[in-house]
Parts: structure tokens; C-alpha cells; sequence
């Protein structure tokens, strides 16, 4: 018996969050215009404009934490979905789960090469690691955290 029990929603309330977050990683993903580097440097050196342009550690981009954050959730959310409400064994839903949400990154990275957005292939690695990250939480987790119907 696991030790945590959350409450799972139901199908539709379960499928409609799914849907909510792909269609805002969707619409921010394609209808957000970058600010060329020098327009954007020039923003920041204003008096009172705190620009986030490194993300936590200096390591990489703000930009590649938001990916990485944002297919985190849609990942978290799938699983949510579709993993949650079966008994194990749950390793070929979990993994359908993750070649779903990765798939769906790389489609939004292509819709993006004709616009004015740019193809970028960090991005597309951000949303993978992303990804992995909460399918292996998942994983790491199945046996200590349960979901019950009310």
C-alpha cells in the first residue's frame, strides 16, 4: 500500500488539464516574437528593468528553464492523465507518455522554423530534459504514491 494517497479527478477533469496546457505551451510557444539582443541589452540597462536572462546557477538560459519547466508540467499533467489510473505495471504507458510530450516539443520547434521564431535544438534538449525529469520522478516514486477514486 503506498504511502501518499492523492485524489484522482475525473477522466474529463483529468484530460481537460492536459489540453489547457498544451494549447498555452502551444500559444506562447508560436505566437511570442524574440526581442533582437541588442534591443533586448539595450531594454535592460534601463534604470528600474530587472531582465532575467541567466536561469538559477548561470548554467543555461532563462529561456531553457522555461521549456524544461513548461514539459515538465505538460508531462507531469499526461501522466496525471493516463498513468495515474491503472495498476501497475505502468513502464509502457509512462513511456508512451514521455515519447508523447517529447514529440509534441519537437512539432512546436518545427511549426516555429517558418515563422519568426527560430528552430533551436537547445530548446528542443530542454524539453526532453524536462521531460525525463518528471517520467523518472514518476517512476522512482509509483510504489510510494497512490491514486484514489472518490
Amino acid at each position: 500500500m503506498p504511502s501518499i494517497q492523492l485524489r484522482l479527478l475525473s477522466d474529463w477533469m483529468r484530460y481537460l488539464t492536459v489540453a489547457v496546457v498544451a494549447v498555452l505551451i502551444l500559444v506562447f510557444s508560436l505566437s511570442h516574437t524574440p526581442v533582437p539582443m541588442e534591443e533586448q541589452a539595450e531594454f535592460c540597462r534601463q534604470p528600474g528593468v530587472i531582465c532575467l536572462t541567466e536561469g538559477p546557477f548561470g548554467l543555461v538560459d532563462a529561456d531553457k528553464w522555461v521549456h524544461g519547466f513548461s514539459y515538465a508540467g505538460l508531462t507531469a499533467v499526461l501522466a496525471y492523465a493516463v498513468v495515474a489510473p491503472v495498476e501497475p505495471p505502468i513502464r509502457r504507458r509512462l513511456g508512451w507518455v514521455g515519447i508523447i510530450a517529447i514529440s509534441y516539443g519537437l512539432l512546436i520547434e518545427l511549426l516555429q522554423w517558418p515563422t519568426a521564431r527560430e528552430l533551436d535544438p537547445f530548446d528542443g534538449l530542454a524539453n526532453t530534459v524536462g521531460v525525463l525529469t518528471v517520467a523518472t520522478l514518476w517512476w522512482l516514486t509509483r510504489s510510494h504514491v497512490g491514486f484514489e477514486s472518490k
